[in-house]
């Protein structure tokens, strides 16, 4: 017969609900810790991050600092786009359809002109200029709408179109 030992008896009683939480909580503790130190140890080198500079390399924040204004440990988000003008700016109602261009500054390469609100099909020209088509057909009465440029997520700033009455 096989020599067998028997399991020793606790006379512990079994873990209450408060005893476990404390438990959980203290392995996410232990956890957390541990991948801080492991994302600490991956950190350097990386990248410094300028708004219109190319990225350098970098052994620490300090050193990111020391590259002068303008540079970042973390990404700078791109300018924001800004609108300085239409052209043209105002139409009467009855006028034929015309392509409107959009005149500014940081405009990307994937830029939306938003014309009331909505998205425009939109040819990037330039970083200073967006055209897009107005079809006069749908436009029955004089309004002034908000006309602003979207680079992603970064709305610029409004500028009025003015539809006026025919003469």
């Amino acid at each position: 017969m096989p020599d067998v030992t028997p399991l020793p008896q606790t006379t512990d009683p079994p873990m209450t609900e408060a005893e476990y939480q404390a438990q959980l909580m203290a392995l996410d503790a232990e956890r957390a810790a541990l991948e801080l130190e492991y994302v600490t140890s991956q950190t350097y080198p990386r990248w410094a991050y300028h708004a219109t500079e190319p990225p350098r390399f970098v052994y620490s924040d300090a050193a990111a600092l020391a590259l002068g204004p303008g540079w970042s440990p973390t990404p700078v988000p791109p300018p924001a786009p800004v609108v300085t003008a239409l052209e043209p700016d105002t139409a009467a109602l009855g006028d034929p359809s015309f392509t409107v261009r959009v005149l500014g500054t940081d405009f990307a390469a994937d830029a939306v002109i938003v014309w009331n609100g909505g998205d425009e099909v939109t040819t990037y020209v330039s970083a200073m200029e967006l055209t897009t088509g107005v079809n006069m057909a749908t436009v029955t009465v004089a309004i002034e709408i908000p006309v602003a440029v979207r680079n992603g997520a970064v709305l610029s700033n409004e500028v009025p179109f003015t539809f006026t009455k025919a003469e």
